[in-house]
């Protein structure tokens, strides 16, 4: 199953996006598979990746970043406000739990 690292979060001024910006650990991930990021033993949040782009670094590393369409303002806001950083995550084909 890809799985994939997440170092970093943010979003981009005029872009209905959330970035997961890390690194892939295993497998293969591409545009439409699901990023499944747990709370707890029984409940997650799953989202679709609509993208995914590259983000270099200062030093010259570059990232991968997962990109996540939030077609509403809050959905931006219930991302910004999960902790999330140096945690890695499983991605499936399937968008269901």
């Amino acid at each position: 199953m890809p799985k994939f690292h997440v170092k970093d979060t943010f979003t981009v001024e005029g872009r209905p996006h959330f970035v997961l910006a890390g690194s892939v650990v295993e497998g293969e991930i591409r545009p439409g598979m699901f990023v499944r990021v747990p709370f707890n033993s029984s409940t997650a949040l799953t989202a679709r990746i609509d993208c995914i782009e590259f983000a270099r670094r200062l030093g010259g590393h570059e990232d991968t970043c997962l990109c996540i369409r939030c077609t509403e303002p809050e959905e931006l806001e219930i991302w910004r406000g999960l902790d999330i950083g140096d945690e890695t995550f499983e991605v499936t084909t399937d968008g269901s739990d």
